[in-house]
């Protein structure tokens, strides 16, 4: 398995204690990511936003290898 290149913002980078980390999932797709954020980190992720190549993404997008995949905080209201 090849690793991917993840971007915390946020809450999610404070949770983390990273702004960016290399990691190997077996799935390469959002919901994969999901469940690597809540085993590793326990993030609830019902909340959270994910963008794949800065375009907000559903909740089972598949990526690449070489995306750029960045995990958001929930946005506020207003």
């Amino acid at each position: 398995m090849e690793t991917i290149e993840v971007h915390y913002f946020g809450e999610i980078a404070e949770k983390t204690a990273k702004t960016i980390e290399q990691i190997v999932i077996p799935q390469y797709n959002t919901a994969g990511l999901k469940d690597y954020l809540l085993e590793t980190y326990g993030i609830t992720t019902a909340t959270i936003k994910i963008a794949i190549n800065k375009q907000l993404v559903d909740k089972n997008t598949v990526f690449t290898q070489g995306d750029t995949i960045a995990v958001l905080s929930p946005f506020a209201g207003g």
